[in-house]
């Protein structure tokens, strides 16, 4: 079952949730890459295309760091399981409405998120920002370009959980079907 988390500021299971995260971000590595290979974001300016590259998987972690902070799931440390074309094909799909999603989300948890996104914003945008002082226009623009590659983190969290939860769902009623001799 999916919970907001009650301990978010208890570090144990902060450190749970980070650890988790990075390992699903490691074992799906594949997966983001070519996620992030295939829709790059056209909008950003040629001069910034290295700091949104390295940005960007930044983000995706950050993103799912995010969400593996605010929820929990029994589920979760079964993500091995997942296959990486399912995986990719719910992401993928999911992505496409990744702001509308973080909107929500945000305001379900408290603003959180946002204030997460804004910090690591500054944190590993900025330096960039102040070398190549790209023009305001420039700046806002990259910073909606990054701002979607945290809420693709955030929901590729979400599918994570989703698909586990399936998984185990799975699971329940093959072991049913076993208990009750494979039918009726």
């Amino acid at each position: 079952m999916l919970t907001i988390q009650q301990g978010v500021r208890d570090p144990a299971l902060v450190n749970a949730a980070v650890e988790t995260a990075e390992a699903a971000f490691t074992h799906f590595d594949l997966v983001i890459r070519e996620y992030l290979e295939l829709y790059r974001s056209p909008r950003v300016p040629e001069k910034l295309t290295p700091c949104y590259v390295e940005t960007s998987r930044s983000m995706v972690l950050y993103g799912l760091y995010t969400h593996f902070i605010c929820f929990c799931s029994d589920h979760r440390p079964e993500f091995a399981r997942i296959g990486e074309q399912c995986l990719y094909d719910r992401w993928s799909e999911m992505a496409l409405k990744a702001i509308s999603i973080l909107n929500g989300y945000n305001r379900d948890n408290q603003g959180l998120p946002e204030l997460f996104f804004r910090r690591l914003f500054v944190l590993e945008s900025y330096p960039y920002l102040k070398v190549l002082k790209p023009w305001f226009w420039s700046r806002t623009r990259l910073e909606g370009a990054v701002r979607d590659r945290f809420a693709t983190g955030v929901v590729l969290g979400m599918v994570i959980d989703m698909e586990t939860a399936k998984l185990a769902q799975q699971d329940q009623a093959q072991s049913l079907m076993r208990a009750l001799g494979g039918g009726f």
